[in-house]
């Protein structure tokens, strides 16, 4: 994963790096895809997104979920949006959302206001 919104694969026993692919999430400004904090859900990389979903107007911070497939010799990409973190009738995260922390235990994700003195905690369904 980098801020540019590209997963990568690391083989730690072959040290080979593999490109799985990017975000669907763009940021209007470069046009460019952008993710910032990720973790692994057990299924599937949870991440946090500053820029545009597909079709949204406005630059907001999302909470997202990528799968990266086997196809041959590349990877199809499967994306949920699970949430927009800065709705604002909603107590999520104000614009600013980048880390995250994830307890496979109880499937919560908590998400620090990087302009605020605040967790958002959310519950992720099974």
């Amino acid at each position: 994963m980098s801020g540019s919104g590209l997963f990568s694969r690391v083989g730690l026993d072959t040290r080979v790096v593999e490109a799985l692919g990017s975000t669907s999430f763009i940021d209007p400004t470069s046009g460019t895809p952008i993710l910032d904090g990720i973790e692994w859900d057990g299924n599937a990389f949870l991440f946090t997104s500053h820029g545009l979903a597909s079709g949204e107007p406005n630059y907001v911070d999302y909470l997202a979920r990528a799968l990266f497939v086997k196809n041959g010799a590349r990877y199809d990409r499967k994306e949920e949006q699970l949430c927009t973190l800065t709705d604002p009738s909603a107590t999520y995260a104000p614009q600013g959302a980048a880390d995250l922390g994830f307890d496979s235990a109880r499937r919560m994700v908590a998400i620090p206001h990087l302009f605020g003195n605040a967790i958002t905690f959310l519950t992720l369904s099974r």
